[in-house]
C-alpha cells in the first residue's frame, strides 16, 4: 500500500506534521496536493518521501476520558468509541475531533505509512 492523497486530505485543516527526509523532527504540512507536500521550510516531497505523524487509536482511552466525558467510565471508553467506528454511523463532531487530534483513523501506522507519534524522540 502507497500514502495517497486521500490519506491525508483529512487532516489538512489541522495543522498535520510529518517526518521527511533531512530534517531533524517533524515537519508541519503548508499545503497538499495530488502528487506531493509543501512543508513549512518551502520544500516539497512526494508521498513516497514522507511518514505522517499520527497518534495511534490507543491514545484515544485518555482523550476519551477528557473531552467526550468517559472519565469513570465501567468499561475502557476505547471499547465504546472503537465500537461505533468500526459497526455503525459516527457523528460528524468525532470524526473531526479523531483527525484534529491526529488519530490513525486509517489504520496508516500498522501499514508503515506513519510513525507513532510517542515514539518520536523530542
Amino acid at each position: 500500500m502507497k500514502l495517497e492523497s486521500k490519506h491525508l486530505y483529512p487532516y489538512g485543516p489541522y495543522d498535520l506534521t510529518v517526518m521527511v527526509p533531512d530534517e531533524d523532527g517533524p515537519c508541519v504540512v503548508e499545503a497538499i496536493n495530488k502528487q506531493c507536500i509543501f512543508i513549512d521550510s518551502g520544500c516539497d516531497y512526494t508521498y513516497d518521501q514522507i511518514k505522517l505523524v499520527l497518534h495511534p487509536l490507543s491514545d484515544l482511552t485518555n482523550h476519551a476520558a477528557k473531552v467526550w466525558g468517559y472519565a469513570g467510565a465501567k468499561h475502557d471508553p476505547i471499547h465504546y468509541l472503537l465500537k461505533d467506528i468500526n459497526n455503525r454511523y459516527v457523528e460528524v463532531h468525532i470524526w473531526q475531533e479523531l483527525l484534529e487530534g491526529h488519530y490513525d483513523v486509517f489504520g496508516l501506522i500498522e501499514k508503515g505509512l506513519a510513525i507513532d507519534i510517542n515514539k518520536i524522540k523530542q
